[in-house]
């Protein structure tokens, strides 16, 4: 059966997969759906995403589940370090564009006459 790659805005389609589907592989019931699944996703038609639960779970699973989950398991993107800013920027000014005596004074409050 030929792999077909959905189109998700040109994108791979990104899949939350939860722990029995990395048991499926080794199972006779799921085997031949879960093998085709995997063979999509390593032709790059879906992304792989796990929650923190199936990571501990898998962590106490037999070893060729494991095995199988390490193998299709993404690093995560390192973010890239960004410079820390500098305070005052360039850009600002070095004086208060205002001081107090070219601050607006506000009007006066004295009563009107009626």
């Amino acid at each position: 059966m030929a792999t077909r790659r959905p189109k998700a805005a040109g994108r791979p389609l990104r899949v939350y997969v939860d722990t029995s589907v990395f048991g499926g592989v080794h199972d006779e019931e799921f085997r031949e759906p879960s093998e085709r699944f995997f063979t999509a996703v390593r032709a790059g038609a879906f992304v792989v995403l796990v929650s923190e639960a199936p990571v501990v779970e898998i962590s106490s699973a037999p070893a060729v589940v494991q095995a199988t989950f390490e193998a299709h398991r993404r690093p995560r993107p390192r973010r890239p370090r960004l410079p820390k800013p500098t305070w005052p920027p360039a850009s600002f000014p070095q004086r208060p564009a205002w001081t107090r005596s070219t601050w607006p004074r506000p009007p006066s409050r004295e009563p009107t006459p009626s």
